[in-house]
């Protein structure tokens, strides 16, 4: 429930606050004194676009604010939890606008963006704006509000899905069957790119693994003359180093029981002897990985593979990557060029889509009926005795996103004449009527708490009016309905009276005051009279009005 409610240079408002309790509310003052200024600011608070034109002329900025009560409709507790904010306590929603049309929000003193605004307040508060009734004019309307009665929304939601699959199909077996030209060319293109390639039997690491042997090759001559060199100073040769060790040892030989040093130099000699012969035996050992190599082979391959990218305009050292590339391609290729795939996938998309909106369809027909039956009963209250409101479900030549078929109200207005669409027969005062009744006949889950009505009852005189009024005040033992009004039953019917003056200030200034009950039937009586001076008269039917249609306290 809306607790409180104020309002910082908005528009011609300077300052205003409003205190709320639950029941019928009418907003009544002369034309151009500002009563839609508060369903706008009730708009912005609820997340509508900001704009630079709210900030009062000289005012730095606009702000508007409001304080919630609980309990709120589910949806609004799963979001407040999801905020980290407790759903049993009251929610404090504020924002404001500067003069350049930049925007901030808070709730519960938490910065929030503007969507959060429409995920909470948009979902406790709904404005029905002066020409509501108009949109009821419209299918798409009509088709939302049947739905929205009968709890289709999921079913709705899994057509739209099916709907969305089916034109991906469709859009896909189109370019499918368009491209096939194209692809063949292109096709015929790859499949020499292929075969060049794979012909290289390329690798990830055949480039630089060629290059790497084809350096050790090319090096392979100069490597083994140096070890031969190396093994012949060793060994080998008449004066090698092996040969003139030895020597050197016979040399120490005689001496070396009487010399220790001698000996340990003999030692050292014998373990160079050893090392040296290691070293010759490792390179007489060493043999290149690379022998069986043909090396104007390898010079062959590393030449293909240059002409095959020059051919391409690609490095060498890419071929394998733009091979793979060419084979993912020419996989999608074939697998396109399989239309029958394309056509099963449309096939299985279009069954989906059938079986989705069968069971929509089966729901809405459900739907009707319920529909149908819960609005008859208004229709006598509103001054429509003979008329009924109907529903006819046209099935659809093509799938549409919203199902397979369309509805259409029908309206007839007498039982001797014959239903006609709702767009093509209602007057104006028959279509605010049904207007009303379609805005008081909804899922008690989809209900906001308050709800804000811009002249509801326009084009609607006299003890229909009345009779609105009642049913007003049927629907507001908990919850809010906020009414602008020019109409005296209106006013009389309501719970809280608020009227709204302009005065003449350099600019005007628009403020909204709470009418006691005496205040409330001079308002009703003025409104009573219009042009009229015979106040007096007025308010004597004023107060009668007002004991006729005032709520029960007991009620």
């Amino acid at each position: 429930m809306l607790e409180r409610i104020w309002i910082e240079s908005f528009l011609l408002i300077d300052h205003l606050e409003m205190t709320w309790e639950s029941g019928l509310h009418v907003l009544t003052g002369e034309t151009g004194a500002g009563k839609s200024m508060v369903l706008e600011a009730i708009a912005c608070l609820a997340g509508q676009r900001a704009d630079s034109k709210w900030v009062r002329s000289g005012k730095a900025c606009a702000e508007v604010g409001a304080v919630f009560s609980a309990p709120y409709p589910a949806e609004v507790e799963s979001w407040l939890a999801e905020q980290g904010f407790d759903p049993k306590e009251d929610v404090w929603c504020r924002r404001t606008i500067d003069t350049q049309g930049k925007s901030k929000a808070w709730i519960n003193q938490k910065p929030m963006p503007l969507s959060a605004l429409k995920n909470c307040i948009g979902a406790l508060v709904e404005i029905g704006h002066q020409h509501m009734h108009l949109q009821w004019l419209k299918s798409e309307a009509q088709r939302e509000w049947l739905d929205a009665l009968g709890g289709l929304q999921p079913y709705a939601i899994d057509v739209e899905q099916a709907w969305s699959e089916l034109q991906k199909a469709s859009n896909d077996l189109i370019q499918a069957k368009a491209g096939i030209v194209q692809r063949q060319y292109e096709r015929e293109a790859l499949a020499q790119r292929r075969e060049d390639i794979k012909g290289l039997q390329p690798t990830q690491s055949a480039w630089e693994d060629m290059n790497r042997l084809h350096t050790r090759i090319s090096g392979a001559a100069d490597r083994q003359e140096r070890m031969s060199l190396v093994r012949s100073a060793i060994y080998e040769s008449r004066d090698s180093i092996l040969s003139k060790l030895h020597g050197l040892t016979q040399q120490l030989a005689p001496i070396l029981d009487s010399s220790a040093s001698a000996k340990s130099a003999q030692e050292l000699l014998e373990q160079a002897r050893i090392s040296l012969q290691e070293a010759a035996d490792t390179l007489r050992d060493d043999r290149e990985e690379s022998s069986d190599v043909n090396l104007p082979e390898l010079d062959a391959k590393l030449s293909k593979w240059h002409r095959t990218s020059r051919r391409y305009h690609i490095a060498p050292s890419e071929l394998y990557d733009y091979w793979l590339k060419i084979e993912e391609r020419w996989v999608e290729l074939e697998s396109m060029d399989s239309i029958e795939i394309f056509e099963a996938r449309l096939n299985n998309a279009y069954k989906k889509y059938q079986e989705n909106a069968s069971v929509l369809t089966k729901a809405r027909y459900q739907a009707v009926e319920k529909a149908e039956a819960e609005i008859a009963p208004w229709l006598p209250r509103l001054n429509l005795p003979d008329a009924k409101l109907s529903f006819v479900l046209k099935t659809l030549a093509e799938p549409a996103k919203h199902g397979a078929e369309s509805i259409v109200m029908m309206f007839q207005s007498h039982p001797s004449l014959a239903p006609t669409p709702l767009s093509e027969s209602a007057s104006g005062g028959e279509l605010a009527r049904i207007a009303l009744i379609l805005a008081l006949v909804q899922h008690p889950g989809i209900t906001p708490p308050v709800r804000f009505f811009d002249e509801v009852d326009t084009g609607i005189s006299g003890s229909t009016v009345a009779e609105v009024g009642r049913l007003l005040q049927q629907h507001t033992y908990r919850d809010q309905i906020v009414c602008i009004s020019h109409q005296p039953q209106m006013a009389a019917c309501a719970d809280f009276h608020w009227k709204i003056e302009k005065n003449t200030e350099n600019p005007p200034v628009t403020r909204i005051h709470a009418l006691t009950e005496e205040a409330r039937r001079n308002e009703i009586a003025r409104l009573m009279a219009g042009g009229n001076h015979d106040l007096e008269s007025a308010k004597l039917h004023a107060q009668q009005l007002r004991q006729s249609l005032a709520r029960s306290k007991t009620a």
